[in-house]
């Protein structure tokens, strides 16, 4: 015969009186929890390893890969990031700019949100290309 316990959902469960044990505490019991202390704190002198990681709640290590990096809002990144990579005659040659629109030019891609795209991920193509269906944008607006 094959006995199979089966659970059983309690109602309510009353509980009447609960007592604990009196913790006792004397001077020996300090003393060897101190030793005991000791000895671990010791531990690292003697070239035996225990597999414990000593200060474990000291260290903390971030959950996912690098911080991402904030950009500020008076950033003038983009400006030196365009001024590097586009030759100087780039604007009034290519993208058929006047010379007084230039910086005004430059500040309108940067208000663009895909800007700070190109600021973390910086390629020669994808800046140019970005510039010029900005410059058609800005041409409208003119």
């Amino acid at each position: 015969m094959n006995k199979i316990l089966k659970p059983e959902e309690l109602k309510e469960v009353v509980i009447t009186k609960v007592e604990f044990d009196k913790v006792k505490i004397d001077a020996d019991a300090v003393a060897d929890v101190l030793i005991s202390k000791n000895v671990k704190d010791l531990s690292w002198n003697t070239g035996v390893s225990d597999n414990t990681i000593r200060e474990a709640l000291r260290v903390s290590f971030p959950l996912k890969g690098k911080p991402k990096k904030t950009i500020e809002l008076n950033d003038d990144r983009f400006k030196k990031l365009i001024l590097a990579y586009c030759p100087p005659d780039f604007f009034i040659k290519d993208l058929k700019l006047k010379p007084e629109e230039k910086e005004l030019f430059i500040d309108f891609c940067d208000s663009d949100s895909k800007s700070k795209t190109l600021l973390e991920n910086p390629n020669v193509l994808a800046i140019m290309d970005f510039l010029y269906t900005k410059n058609k944008e800005f041409k409208t607006l003119k």
